[in-house]
């Protein structure tokens, strides 16, 4: 399912920068400008489960608002809705340097994750599940594969495997769920099927 604008999803009635508080704004801004996706549920590693995410709430009750908000920055908020998340494309026909390679190493690290989960025998499904997931055990197997390790020099993630789990983590692709234990978010499970999908030529 391809991305779409908000524009094309139905819209609350409390539009405009009365019905939003700053504060709100000022968050969605901080996290959309630093390449991260904000997403429908977030990982509460006290309550050990998924929760709704105040942000993505603030963005999809006033679309209209963000939507235009946005679009006199330079920018077109855009909306997964497969994978439920928000995100900012830059409004130019030309991506930017910047953009395409956090888009690339992000492609990199996902490949990387889901051979590595492939070749292990099990199910990709399990890498998007809190009880499941990557452990330490499998970061370490990673860090120890050369040809895993020629690919993130390829990205430019010099801090190795470890690296590369906080580069996904800081953007919101991939939830902590334990000391040395994560699993992918929904943004992250989407973009790793885009990648098989890509892969088997589907």
């Amino acid at each position: 399912m391809q991305d779409i604008e908000p524009s094309a999803l139905a819209d609350q009635p409390h539009t405009g920068f009365e019905g939003v508080l700053p504060r709100d704004s000022t968050a969605v801004y901080r996290e959309l400008v630093a390449g991260r996706v904000i997403l429908r549920d977030m990982f509460n590693p006290h309550l050990g489960a998924l929760e709704d995410n105040r942000l993505y709430n603030v963005l999809y009750n006033h679309l209209s608002h963000f939507r235009k908000f946005y679009e006199h920055l330079g920018f077109e908020l855009m909306f997964n809705e497969q994978g439920a998340f928000f995100y900012l494309r830059e409004n130019t026909d030309d991506e930017t340097e910047e953009h395409d390679e956090n888009a690339f190493r992000v492609q990199v690290i996902l490949l990387i994750i889901g051979r590595y989960f492939a070749r292990s025998g099990r199910d990709l499904e399990f890498l998007g599940r809190a009880d499941a997931g990557l452990k330490e055990d499998d970061i370490i197997a990673i860090g120890a594969d050369d040809e895993y390790q020629d690919m993130l020099r390829a990205a430019r993630l010099e801090k190795g495997v470890q690296g590369a789990i906080d580069y996904l983590l800081s953007r919101h692709f991939l939830h902590k769920s334990g000391a040395s234990r994560y699993f992918l978010s929904s943004a992250g499970m989407h973009y790793l099927g885009e990648l098989v999908r890509e892969y088997e030529g589907g």
